[in-house]
This record gives structure tokens, sequence and C-alpha cells, in this order.
């Protein structure tokens, strides 16, 4: 897939939803290369699906948008149409509950998903793993410091999502990146 004119609106909403926050660090980096991320590890999998690659760029734009310029699932599919809010919709956690009501949830959805939905949430995972291992190599124990509800919480509730989609789709195809990444971190616990 080319930088298509979806591409670069899809780009240009998830900049708008994401300016001037960063991401949890160190290092501090901008938010915006999350979802540019997610759509690079997409575009790998599936470069001929510019929807999944739509939706990977705005997976979070509903949730990060800020409340005075909020970014809805309707307006997603107003522009980009129903295929892309749909995948959208299937990785959007409900901010009001609570991490680990958001956590569970997110979890029991992968039984649900259809393929590029799950491809979608897998390039999600592999994106926040790969950072979250970066950060850990570069900074030790201040990352460490980031995780409120403590590491080994947080590697539960990957392993059970990994766990999933071994269980529904052990041939997806990030599976085995999501995997090596995952066991990488298990050395920080």
């Amino acid at each position: 897939m080319f930088y298509t004119a979806q591409i670069r609106k899809a780009i240009l909403i998830a900049n708008q939803a994401h300016k001037g926050k960063l991401r949890r660090g160190p290092p501090k980096i901008p938010a915006i290369n999350h979802p540019l991320a997610v759509g690079l590890i997409l575009a790998r999998v599936r470069p001929k699906n510019e929807d999944l690659i739509v939706a990977g760029i705005l997976h979070d734009t509903v949730e990060d948008s800020p409340r005075n310029s909020k970014i809805t699932l309707k307006a997603l599919e107003e522009i980009f149409g129903r295929d892309v809010a749909g995948l959208v919709a299937s990785v959007t956690q409900d901010m009001s509950d609570s991490w680990e009501k958001r956590k569970q949830e997110s979890t029991a959805r992968i039984y649900e998903m259809e393929a590029d939905g799950m491809l979608l949430k897998c390039a999600d995972m592999l994106s926040n793993l790969n950072d979250l291992y970066n950060s850990l190599d570069s900074y030790g124990q201040e990352a460490l410091e980031l995780f409120s509800r403590g590491f080994d919480v947080m590697m539960e509730h990957y392993d059970d999502r990994i766990e999933a989609f071994d269980t529904v789709w052990p041939e997806n195809p990030l599976l085995p990146e999501l995997r090596d990444v995952y066991g990488r971190l298990k050395k920080f616990l």
C-alpha cells in the first residue's frame, strides 16, 4: 500500500488526536509514533488492505482525542466508512471503566474478533510491547516505576491476550513476533 489519500487523511486525524501528547516513557516520545507504528506493522502483513492500515493509524483516536475536539466512531464512519470504524470500535476501550475491567474486556473481545480485528489488536500490542522492552532495556528500574499496578500484573494481562490469540487463531502472522517480544520482557519480572 502506498501513501494514499485515505492514509494521509488518517495520519492528519491521528495527529490531531495526539497533538502535544507524549507516550509514557522513558523516553518521552510523541504519542503519534505509536499509531503510525501500528499502521506500518499492518502494512507489512496486509499491504493491500487499506482499511486495515487506516484503522491501525486511527485505532486510538476515539480514546485519546481531547474533549474539545472529540473524534467519535460516527465521525470515523462518515469519513472512512463502516469497515474502518468497525475495526477501530473493536479495539476501543471505554475509558470510564476501571483499568482491570478494560483489560478483561479487551481479552474477552479477542474471542469474538474477525481476522482483521485480531491483526489490529496484535499490531497494537506488538508496538506497545516493543516500546516497553526498549524502555526497560535502556532505563531499567526507572521504566518499571511506570506501572502503578505492578509490572507483573500488566504482564499477566498480556499473557492472557496472547493465549487468547493462540486459541482463536494460532496461524496469526503477528503471533510469533508477539510471543518473542513478550518472552524477552519476562526477564524483567
